[in-house]
């Protein structure tokens, strides 16, 4: 309902209205008259005496706690929002002054510099989704954007961080007969929607988190263990806070037949692999912008799961990932200047793999660079997890088939 429109609804009072809002954030009768409010407010009566619902009282320390809660949510709650571009905390405890809105406490903001380009973005895939009505597409929407996020807190301590972000929206002809049917289960309305956030800082200790477009509550482990945040339109738990994965009784007498659980695996096992192997493709692709192509080649590695460390329940990913990765050119060679190869041009090495000590791998990195082998470092998380085991590597006996012609008498 319209501001303006108020006074015609019989059973509200505008005198109500404009007790509980006047002077919050420049709230007033011109608001009201006008019916244009620059912002959102949400109204929630905290309970301030004990009921027979609950015994549950919010005080001030409490509302602190809810706002500290959100600090720590907030840098990343921006990520995959379909419209919103900023959030403002502010605190308004005196009587309210015209046109003051209150003391600003915290703001999260996309930087002016990214701003553009992800509301581009965001409108084209509202506008296609919202043009489906209740159909699937007959192929895949996606998008994707580069995205900073500027945070201050009320010292005016700011910090920004870039991020890259790509959605999905699977189309029919690249769904199974399982996700089509449950897609289609009026029970369920969910939509085959997933999207996945990589920091672009690469911080070694970043937890990957869930979201279902807001984060699901922090917990002190990953929800997903996966080195990248993961959106979707996941079925949750009754109480909202985690994605709905069937209980250790449940698979042992194979009776997880939840069809809320039948979707969040195969929301994981088929749209998420899909948009993970785009995602890490376009990582490979976007490396001619960077001056340092070593430092981007360490993102694209980060950026690959580490089956060790992935949550059980999220392991279904990996088999479908690395298939679909299979014979992409995702690895890095510094070889003729630096270029992506597929694992078939490697020569992969492990530097934990050759002997140390005594001038050893300097001597073996200077003959495959004489020798122009397609070296390609790798982590063990990446050699376990694309399944390496089967190509060439770096060990004595390769040095000794490829370099040294035996001398016989």
């Amino acid at each position: 309902m319209k501001l303006k429109k108020l006074h015609r609804y019989k059973k509200m009072k505008l005198d109500d209205c404009l007790k509980a809002f006047s002077g919050v954030f420049g709230f007033d009768q011109n608001t009201l008259e006008s019916g244009h409010f620059k912002g959102t407010i949400f109204r929630f009566p905290l309970r301030q005496e004990e009921t027979k619902l609950s015994d549950n009282i919010y005080d001030k320390s409490k509302v602190d706690d809810l706002f500290m809660s959100f600090k720590d949510e907030a840098p990343v709650s921006l990520l995959f929002l379909k419209c919103l571009e900023s959030i403002t905390l502010l605190r308004e405890e005196s009587e309210s002054k015209t046109g003051y809105i209150g003391e600003k406490i915290f703001s999260v903001c996309i930087d002016e510099t990214t701003i553009e380009a992800v509301r581009s973005a965001r409108k084209d895939m509202r506008s296609q989704i919202q043009g489906l009505g209740n159909t699937l597409p007959s192929d895949p929407i996606a998008n994707s954007y580069n995205m900073k996020i500027n945070v201050e807190d009320d010292a005016r301590n700011a910090t920004c961080r870039s991020w890259k972000v790509m959605n999905l929206f699977q189309g029919e002809n690249k769904m199974s007969s399982t996700l089509q049917k449950l897609s289609n289960d009026g029970s369920l309305s969910y939509s085959p929607y997933v999207g996945v956030a990589m920091d672009m800082d690469c911080p070694l200790d970043l937890k990957g988190h869930v979201f279902c477009f807001l984060p699901l509550p922090l917990t002190e482990k990953s929800l997903s263990g996966l080195p990248i945040h993961v959106n979707g339109f996941f079925a949750l738990s009754q109480s909202r806070r985690f994605v709905k994965w069937p209980t250790a009784d449940q698979i042992r007498n194979h009776t997880h037949t939840d069809k809320s659980i039948q979707w969040n695996k195969a929301l994981v096992i088929e749209v998420l692999s899909e948009v993970y192997s785009s995602f890490l493709q376009e990582l490979v692709k976007e490396s001619s912008k960077y001056k340092d192509l070593n430092a981007h080649a360490t993102a694209v590695s980060q950026c690959i799961p580490n089956t060790i460390e992935v949550d059980e329940h999220w392991r279904i990913l990996i088999p479908p990932l690395v298939k679909k990765l299979k014979n992409t050119k995702i690895f890095f060679t510094t070889n003729k200047g630096g270029e992506w190869i597929s694992k078939d041009q490697a020569v992969f090495l492990r530097s934990n793999k050759i002997p140390s000590g005594h001038g050893v791998e300097s001597t073996i990195r200077k003959i495959l660079e004489m020798y122009q082998q397609n070296t390609v470092e790798v982590e063990d998380h990446v050699w376990e997890t694309l399944e390496l085991q089967e190509q060439e590597e770096v060990t004595p006996d390769f040095i000794n088939r490829s370099f040294f012609v035996q001398i016989k008498p």
